[in-house]
């Protein structure tokens, strides 16, 4: 990143959202002192500074469109072997009998989980897809955030390379599919409706192509495993069914009442022991805010929603320029998916979630404060 971006000063690289998000981890910090399980607070915290660093070097690199488009790349090609994984995994059990594991890194992750504050109840009530994640929520919560980037770079691969016979246009192609095949079979009530709204943002600005949205939901649903369609009309269930999230919301709710400003302490850890006590048998609330709520108080909830209303102020900015149309329809669907999923579910509770949002912040950031969508002079436009 150094050899590769320009030299800026620190506060400048940091940015508006990176001093808003240096704000939540210090609050997150001193909230340790409040937390039964101090260490693994701390370590919470030092993940997010960690992850930081990541953040900043994407500040630092994209400074034209087409860095930008090239990181639209590398994000559907992740997404798309995300996906892909999931595909095989459903494919090989439903179709031919194979039970494959639905964690693919489990050998790894097992062993870390001993070192948790809180044992960790990782069986599935069904066979759903999990890729390379532990878990198929977190897999769609993962496809929920990098979805918005696939469908941008599809678009814009679309009005660079008119003819579907470019293999840059059929890889994007291939890539969104993939990543969709993998947000159904993850199975996450969620997740389908966060990637319905989504697509319903990129496309509600030209009437004419509601009714292809229309027919490409349709498809989406009729592909969808009947699980899951059992699952939205079914509120009981196991191991995270509506009944038992719905519990976990008004014990987390009574929580908060009872400790209003500071919460519980820092750490989703706090959050697990407070809903073992209530024996509900759930990692977390299931509802990014009240999580926040419950383990920060309503400080935590302000500082946090302080950096996605500002970028939502400078999503709608872009949208009425011409030159960040595209890129101002990209952070608001984000948004949208990020706050429908983030209703029913945690986007923030591992670490590769947690490094995907900063990524995804660092972009909206780069394209809204620096300009460079407007600034045709520089050389480095020529990047590919």
């Amino acid at each position: 990143a150094r050899k590769a971006g320009p030299r800026r000063p620190l506060r400048q690289l940091i940015g508006c959202v990176g001093w808003l998000l240096l704000l939540y981890m210090a609050y997150l910090l001193i909230n340790c002192i409040a937390s039964p399980t101090p260490w693994f607070s701390l370590a919470t915290v030092g993940m997010w500074l960690f992850l930081f660093l990541g953040y900043l070097t994407l500040r630092r690199l994209l400074i034209s469109r087409e860095r930008l488009l090239v990181f639209g790349r590398l994000v559907s090609c992740a997404a798309g072997v995300a996906g892909f994984l999931a595909l095989v995994q459903a494919v090989g059990y439903y179709g031919f009998h194979i039970d494959l594991s639905p964690r693919f890194w489990d050998f790894i992750d097992l062993p870390l989980y001993r070192f948790f504050p809180s044992p960790l109840d990782l069986t599935l009530g069904q066979h759903r897809s999990a890729s390379t994640f532990n878990n198929p929520n977190i897999l769609c919560e993962y496809l929920s955030m990098t979805m918005p980037f696939v469908i941008y770079t599809l678009i814009q691969e679309r009005e660079i390379n008119r003819s579907w016979r470019q293999p840059r246009l059929v890889f994007c192609l291939i890539t969104t599919l993939l990543a969709a095949a993998g947000v159904i079979f993850s199975q996450s009530r969620g997740g389908h409706v966060a990637f319905i709204a989504l697509l319903l943002v990129y496309f509600m600005y030209k009437p004419r192509r509601i009714p292809l949205v229309a027919v490409g939901i349709l498809l989406f649903f009729l592909i969808t495993p009947p699980s899951v369609i059992e699952k939205f009309l079914n509120r009981g269930g196991a191991n995270g069914g509506l009944d038992s999230r719905v519990d976990a919301w008004k014990v987390c709710l009574d929580s908060f009442l009872r400790h209003p400003i500071f919460g519980l302490g820092t750490g989703s850890g706090t959050v697990q022991q407070l809903l073992t006590a209530a024996d509900i048998p759930l990692p977390h609330a299931h509802c990014l805010w009240l999580e926040l709520m419950t383990e920060g108080g309503l400080i935590a909830l302000l500082v946090f929603l302080a950096t996605p209303v500002y970028l939502l102020y400078q999503g709608l900015h872009m949208l009425r320029r011409s030159e960040s149309h595209w890129e101002g329809m990209l952070l608001l669907a984000f948004l949208t998916a990020f706050f429908i999923h983030g209703s029913v579910d945690y986007p923030l509770l591992t670490p590769k979630l947690v490094q995907t949002f900063l990524s995804a912040v660092a972009i909206f950031d780069a394209v809204a404060v620096t300009g460079f969508l407007t600034d045709h002079k520089n050389p480095l436009d020529a990047v590919r």
